[in-house]
This record gives C-alpha cells, sequence and structure tokens, in this order.
C-alpha cells in the first residue's frame, strides 16, 4: 500500500471513530459525500445537478490537487 493512501485511510478511519463515538443528542449524523473534480473543475452541468440534488459546495483553494490531497483537505474541512 502506498504512503499517501495509508495516510487517507488513517485520516478517514479516525474521522469516522469520532462520528461514532458522538454520544450528544444534539449533534444530527448525516450521511456526506465527497466529489473531487477533474483538474478543470466541474462542467456547469454537473452543476447544475449537483445543485438540483441539495448538494453543499466548498472550495479547497485555487490550487489544484492531487486527489489524495483533495480528500484529505476536504475532511479536514468537513471536521472543522
Amino acid at each position: 500500500m502506498d504512503e499517501s493512501r495509508k495516510i487517507i485511510e488513517d485520516i478517514v478511519s479516525d474521522v469516522l471513530d469520532n462520528i461514532d463515538d458522538t454520544k450528544s443528542e444534539n449533534v444530527e449524523k448525516k450521511s456526506i459525500g465527497i466529489f473531487i473534480g477533474p483538474e478543470g473543475g466541474f462542467s456547469d452541468a454537473e452543476f447544475a445537478k449537483l445543485d438540483a440534488s441539495g448538494a453543499t459546495g466548498i472550495s479547497l483553494g485555487k490550487t489544484i490537487l492531487r486527489a489524495e490531497l483533495a480528500a484529505a483537505v476536504a475532511i479536514s474541512k468537513i471536521i472543522q
């Protein structure tokens, strides 16, 4: 297993452990999907479909990231 994949799997595991350990009745657990776009970004049609489905977008910044790093950055923004 390459090192970047192992790091991401460890991050995801930690996030899931923290979610599972949440016992507060005031915390709503939700399913989250993370869509990492291509280097050129999502097309207008893809944005329209995501908007129609009720998706909420976040920006990872202007720098183009490798998919592995983009996933880790997205997870970190979600859990902040």
